[in-house]
Parts: C-alpha cells; sequence; structure tokens
C-alpha cells in the first residue's frame, strides 16, 4: 500500500519531499537537543547513570533508523514508508521526553507542528 500506483505531479512530489526532509531535520536536531539535556541531567544528578546509558541507547537507536531514511530517492513509491518511520520516531521520542525530559519543548513543539502553526499562532497574536 506504500503509496503504490499514485502518480504526484512534480509541485506535489517536491512538497513532500520538503516535508519529510524538514521533518528529518528537526527529529534529528531534537534527538541531539535531548542527548545534551540528558547528560546535563546526570552531571547534576538529576538522573543516575544507568538512566543516562539507557536513554542515550535508545536515543541511539531512533538516530539509526532515521538513518534509514534516504532523502535522495523519494518518490510516489516509498513516500509512505518514510513518513510511517518518522511517526514512529516520534512517537518513541515522546515516550523518551515522559521518562527523561528533554532540553527545550517550545523548539521541540515547532519541530512537530512546524514553523507553520507557529507562524499562524505569531500572525493571531498580532491581529489580537
Amino acid at each position: 500500500m506504500d503509496g503504490e500506483g499514485k502518480k504526484f505531479s512534480k509541485k506535489k512530489l517536491a512538497e513532500i519531499r520538503k516535508f519529510i526532509n524538514d521533518k528529518y531535520l528537526n527529529i534529528k536536531e531534537i534527538i541531539q537537543r535531548t542527548m545534551l539535556a540528558v547528560n546535563n541531567y546526570k552531571a547534576t544528578e538529576i538522573i543516575s547513570s544507568s538512566s543516562l546509558s539507557i536513554c542515550n541507547d535508545c536515543l541511539e537507536l531512533l538516530f539509526k533508523k532515521l538513518k534509514t531514511i534516504d532523502l535522495y530517492h523519494i518518490d510516489s513509491s516509498n513516500f509512505n514508508t518514510m513518513l510511517e518511520i518518522l511517526q514512529t520516531i516520534n512517537n518513541d521520542l515522546s515516550s523518551i521526553f515522559q521518562k527523561y525530559g528533554t532540553q527545550n519543548l517550545p523548539s521541540i513543539k515547532e519541530g512537530w507542528f512546524g514553523k507553520k502553526k507557529k507562524e499562524e499562532k505569531e500572525q493571531k497574536n498580532k491581529k489580537e
């Protein structure tokens, strides 16, 4: 069911590629920030060494899963698979945040919901 039989216009495919690329970069940054945050939590003795090790192992696995996405070969036959991988990583990151926290929640929400939502909210606030 992986987008089989669907043909997209060049414009639509470019939008899909940009969306996947943006999500990829956002998730990569979130993983890196979370690694830094948990290491800081350990330095300030907020979490234990074993919790740090478990969290870092989980984050490394997510990073490896993220690397399976081939940004240079996104097309109508594989974009659903790539979106599923990104969604799975998002779900796993949510679990990690619940257990270990993260560095900057507002930037993470921006990564998940996109800058467009942030810009829409800023425009709405300006009008009020």
